[in-house]
């Protein structure tokens, strides 16, 4: 009899060994992949705020880009002839409405059946 109990408690204490590793191990593999997650956050977080900032300034170099195509094309600014192909390239994409004017002096008209009406106000002006 005190070999089966020595068997048992044999038995009991490698069984009771085997659970403390096997928890030992799924709580270093958990604490492993909730550091991983936690890294893979911030790495995701920062590269959605890196768009974001790319986002945000492309609209802005759009609209400067805007601005000062329209004052090269009142020959308010001189450009480095490097920058002619971008000009060019512009003029090409705008050549609809060349008719258009940017500068913001034009008088208010409204026009119908071929025939316009402008405002006296903005006439004399």
């Amino acid at each position: 009899m005190a070999d089966e109990e020595k068997k048992e408690v044999s038995f009991s204490d490698r069984f009771s060994s085997f659970m403390d590793k096997a928890s030992k191990t799924a709580s270093s593999l958990f604490d492993s992949a909730a550091e991983k997650a936690t890294e893979l956050n911030k790495n995701v977080k920062d590269a959605v705020e890196e768009k974001i900032r790319e986002r945000d300034a492309n609209e802005i170099y759009r609209k400067l880009g805007k601005k000062v195509y329209t004052l090269v094309r009142r020959d308010e600014l001189q450009l480095p002839e490097s920058c002619d192909k971008y000009i060019e390239a512009l003029n090409e994409l705008y050549a609809d409405d060349e008719e258009r004017d940017d500068s913001c002096e034009q008088a208010a008209c409204e026009c119908k059946d071929g025939e316009c009406k402008c405002d006296e106000e903005q006439k004399d002006a």
